[in-house]
């Protein structure tokens, strides 16, 4: 069970200002900022429709998982909205290591040959434990794209994945958010395509290691 339910945190009533200093990372549909003055929150504004859409399935899914015996916490917690300056925020845990350093993703690791050849090992393990974690308490995303997936540090010598992007369905009614066989398909096939997507980039030069085709091998 996710431990998350029983924990509360105080967002501050006042309107945060969202200076571009704050800007951790911006999409097609949203950004996301560092919440000011607190170092453990971050906001995420949509900037058109298509982000406040995102936001909305993000929520519903989460409140959706608050209300269920499944461990959660391979995703961000949600704390609610605040007004910011740039409109409507919606408040997240910010994700950094252990010692409060900013995280990096898988897809820094993909990019950089040296790091992948350093962390290769890891990251197959990591990746492998990500995969069995999602089917076992029918985490359900949109898809899995490596700039999405978090490696946080959780002491110096141990790593773990999280998601923070994508989360959730699409369908109109989420059986999969209940049922295992549904949940175990639709994660099956993400996770597919995931791997897919990691050999296609390698021969586009995204990815550029070969290591990154033993790593889609070693994780089907």
């Amino acid at each position: 069970m996710d431990n998350r339910k029983a924990e509360k945190t105080a967002v501050p009533n006042t309107m945060p200002e969202l200076t571009p200093d704050l800007l951790i990372g911006h999409g097609r549909h949203k950004e996301c900022y560092r919440y000011p003055g607190r170092p453990d929150l971050c906001i995420k504004v949509a900037y058109n429709e298509g982000g406040t859409t995102d936001l909305v399935r993000e929520i519903r899914y989460l409140k959706t998982l608050s209300g269920s015996n499944l461990d959660y916490s391979v995703l961000p917690a949600y704390y609610g909205t605040v007004e910011t300056s740039k409109g409507t925020g919606y408040v997240y845990e910010l994700i950094t290591d252990y010692n409060g350093d900013n995280c990096i993703t898988v897809q820094d690791i993909l990019k950089d040959t040296p790091l992948l050849e350093k962390n290769f090992d890891r990251l197959v393990d990591d990746l492998k434990l990500l995969h069995r974690n999602l089917l076992d308490n029918r985490i359900i995303t949109m898809g899995l794209f490596p700039e999405n997936i978090i490696v946080q540090r959780t002491d110096p010598h141990r790593t773990r994945l999280r998601i923070v992007n994508d989360m959730g369905s699409s369908t109109l009614i989420h059986l999969d958010y209940y049922i295992s066989a549904l949940a175990r398909k639709h994660i099956e096939k993400r996770w597919q395509r995931f791997t897919q997507n990691l050999v296609k980039h390698h021969y586009d030069g995204r990815f550029p290691s070969p290591l990154v085709l033993e790593l889609a091998e070693k994780i089907r």
